[in-house]
């Protein structure tokens, strides 16, 4: 018997790549804000606004939780606050209550790894964080939400660092694709700019895909291992185009945003992972909307 997973946020784009790529092996009932016209022929489709949540009308049968929803409106703080805080706090602590109630054995939460600006310690799971932002806050908030129902079900959290991939918009990747695509100067602070890890989207998939079967628990930083400079990311990106990205020199100091991943890898071999050329590769080749 396929195993029931409830996808919450399943229109973004982790949402989409989860539903796409999974759901030939789980039976997924994909929780959205607004159904668009394209979802209409699926059944397992269930609006939901979590700045109120009602969940009269979700299955009850429910083996796992994979738990993606978050404010679109996480930039425009604090005209938006109420919005951010609702759905990335407010609605996962009504969402845990639910699952508690429904006996549902998995809980997936994903958070990200800006919980741990202003990133002046190394980036280690067990370490108190007390992030900057009111998004990272809401984000930690969440987390923190989860602990008590340890007891009562499997959560795995995931603190996920620059996913991209086909499909993504207005994030670091495609954004800096547009601007070499359009000559705009890109700010490089220091010598290289920031250093990042970034994380191509069926990698994460496949995480999320172990971990809902095999009901992990715990806190994991999800990133790739590969260590790239925002320069050298932009020359490789430029490559594959065909186009020399223009840099303008900042005058900050660059960020060095490389997580541990002792954790991870002692339940998933990193070197499945994709290199950050081949992720680009495939993602400038298939992403229609880039060309």
């Amino acid at each position: 018997m396929m195993k029931k997973i409830l996808l919450t946020g399943a229109n973004g784009f982790i949402g989409q790549a989860f539903f796409h790529s999974l759901k030939q092996k789980y039976e997924i009932f994909s929780v959205v804000r607004h159904k668009r016209q394209e979802d209409e022929q699926n059944s397992h489709i269930i609006e939901c606004d979590f700045t109120s949540p009602i969940f009269d009308h979700f299955p009850s049968d429910i083996d796992a939780i994979v738990h993606l929803a978050q404010s679109n409106e996480y930039r425009n703080f604090p005209e938006k606050a109420h919005d951010i805080f609702a759905v990335n706090v407010a609605s996962t602590a009504a969402l845990l209550e639910w699952a508690t109630k429904e006996k549902v054995k998995n809980f997936i939460l994903a958070s990200t790894g800006s919980v741990y600006e202003p990133y002046t310690e190394s980036l280690i799971e067990s370490i108190s964080s007390v992030p900057e932002s009111y998004y990272s806050i809401t984000k930690r908030s969440a987390e923190l939400l989860c602990k008590p129902y340890e007891k009562f079900l499997s959560i795995c959290i995931f603190r996920l660092f620059f996913p991209y991939g086909e499909g993504q918009k207005d994030k670091l990747i495609p954004n800096l694709i547009e601007s070499i695509q359009t000559g705009k100067e890109i700010t490089l602070h220091g010598t290289e700019g920031m250093l990042l890890c970034p994380t191509y989207i069926k990698d994460l998939i496949d995480i999320f895909d172990e971990a809902s079967m095999k009901n992990w628990n715990g806190i994991y930083n999800l990133a790739n291992a590969e260590l790239i400079s925002l320069k050298t990311l932009c020359e490789k990106i430029g490559k594959i185009l065909g186009k020399q990205p223009k840099f303008l020199r900042g005058s900050g100091t660059s960020l060095k945003i490389q997580p541990s991943l002792k954790k991870l890898e002692n339940v998933f071999d990193l070197s499945n992972f994709h290199s950050v050329d081949n992720g680009l590769k495939k993602m400038l080749k298939n992403d229609t909307k880039i060309h």
